[in-house]
């Protein structure tokens, strides 16, 4: 059996696994990310894990195919150039060529939110599916799009941005510059945002300042808190209406719903799908399901591992 390597940086930790060419993960570990060093240090970290991970498993580099990067930001997968990484505070930093000198083996780059829908396309929740479209919301709302089992990356390396729909005209102020998207609203840091909103119009809650996350909302919208509903309502509605645009133009067999946010399980995807309907074309409303992302953290580096094993596949 053949391995490929998976990584997932992020801007707290480093992710890696060996992946069998079944989707098993054989082994994984994480280290602290240290994103203010050198990117040539963090890069030997990354190699010294990779070569930790083969020892560990006994495994010989030869039996290895590939290793696949996932990063969260601006990447060029043909290049392996990382344009704009917010998270590390990189910015047109060449990833695949300083890691190709020391690895035998080929390397490959994509975004974050590729790899993660990769992942779950391959074993995950879309296992079996070829058009997916996965969004993951946690401090901000990111998007990937798979069409025929292969991420969609658009010509300027953006396909997927759903938390950047403008969805309402004079909205919240947004990271990426614009007013109203998506993720001002629908994000953890959006029904914060709303619920303290809420709460400095002396709105009667239970809601505690001190304790104010997408957890402590839901739970509060659990136990009758008109406040806490009204805050799940709006945020539902604008993802509901998001998800409908992306469906209406992509068409995807199923839409994966992942990160933080999606802990809160029925109590955000019921209504999600009910609003999803509404900004739906009517006969993709009822087919296209709506569903929880499976492989939690593991998303990543299984989707990064799959990257690796469809290049050889296409060589």
């Amino acid at each position: 059996m053949n391995y490929a390597v998976g990584i997932d940086i992020g801007g707290t930790f480093i992710k890696a696994a060996i992946v069998q060419s079944n989707g098993s993960i054989v082994i994984k570990r994480s280290i602290p990310t240290q994103s203010g060093d050198p990117v040539d240090i963090v890069f030997s970290r990354i190699y010294e894990l990779i070569l930790q991970l083969l020892d560990q498993t006994k495994i010989d580099m030869g039996r290895v195919v590939g290793v696949g990067i996932g990063i969260p930001g601006i990447v060029d997968f043909a290049t392996g150039i990382a344009y704009d990484v917010p998270n590390l505070g990189w910015k047109n930093i060449s990833v695949i060529a300083p890691l190709q000198e020391r690895m035998p083996v080929p390397i490959y780059l994509d975004n974050d939110a590729n790899v993660a829908s990769l992942g779950e396309m391959w074993v995950g929740a879309a296992k079996g599916s070829r058009d997916v479209f996965c969004v993951t919301l946690g401090t901000g709302v990111g998007g990937g799009v798979i069409v025929d089992g292969r991420p969609l990356r658009g010509s300027h390396l953006l396909s997927g941005e759903i938390g950047h729909i403008v969805v309402m005209e004079d909205g919240f102020e947004c990271r990426c510059g614009n007013k109203g998207c998506l993720e001002t609203v629908a994000s953890a840091t959006g029904v914060r945002r709303l619920a303290l909103h809420a709460i400095e119009r002396h709105e009667e809650t239970i809601l505690d300042l001190d304790h104010l996350d997408a957890e402590a909302i839901f739970a509060a919208a659990s136990q009758g808190d008109a406040v806490a509903s009204n805050v799940i309502d709006q945020a539902v509605d604008v993802l509901g209406r998001g998800l409908g645009i992306m469906a209406n133009l992509i068409d995807p067999e199923m839409i994966i719903v992942g990160g933080g946010m999606a802990a809160a399980g029925d109590a955000l995807l019921e209504p999600l799908r009910t609003s999803f309907k509404k900004y739906t074309l009517r006969s993709l409303g009822d087919r296209i399901r709506i569903v929880p992302a499976v492989l939690g953290n593991d998303a990543g580096v299984v989707g990064a591992a799959k990257l690796s094993f469809d290049q050889v596949i296409l060589i």
